[in-house]
């Protein structure tokens, strides 16, 4: 049976021209008993301790490069996409007058309108992902089938009420 830094000197060979991404402790196993020609299952706990050591040092270095390699990441934006939406989008007369007020961002009329569904206890029971529409949301809500519209087509007929205006700074 060969010495535990033999293992451990062959598995480092092994390893520095394996591929990690698709060698196992298993494999790595094989091929050190293939090397010693002994059987070298009793010896998995020092393999793998060796494996952990090998890869850790590994990481260590690839971070090393990678810090030096890698410019710094940009800063992610918010939600509010390209155009200027501080002064609120323009609205249609039917949103203008369901909401009482002329400019709004669409993701405050969206909150607005979950509010008032909610208020209003306006969800279909059975699937919740159904909204009733009353006399007041089908002002909005136009062509919409038996009194009903899907939470997942509100944005789609939410989105033909809200309009972004290029605003020129003065």
């Amino acid at each position: 049976m060969p010495s535990d830094e033999d293992i451990c000197a062959q598995a480092r060979h092994i390893l520095s021209e394996a591929n990690l991404d698709e060698m196992t402790a298993k494999q790595l196993r094989n091929k050190l008993s293939e090397h010693f020609g002994v059987d070298l299952k009793p010896k998995k706990k020092i393999i793998s301790a060796e494996i952990d050591r090998f890869v850790a040092e590994q990481a260590g270095n690839d971070d090393d490069q990678d810090e030096a390699a890698e410019p710094p990441a940009k800063k992610r934006r918010g939600w509010g996409g390209g155009k200027d939406t501080r002064f609120g989008s323009l609205l249609s007369p039917e949103m203008q007058e369901f909401l009482g007020v002329e400019r709004m961002d669409k993701r405050t009329v969206t909150k607005k309108i979950w509010e008032y569904i909610k208020e209003k206890d306006l969800q279909y029971p059975k699937d919740r992902r159904k909204v009733v529409l009353d006399d007041k949301l089908k002002t909005i809500f136009k062509g919409t089938p038996a009194g009903m519209i899907s939470m997942l087509k509100m944005p789609a007929q939410i989105s033909r009420h809200v309009k972004i205006e290029d605003f020129v700074a003065d």
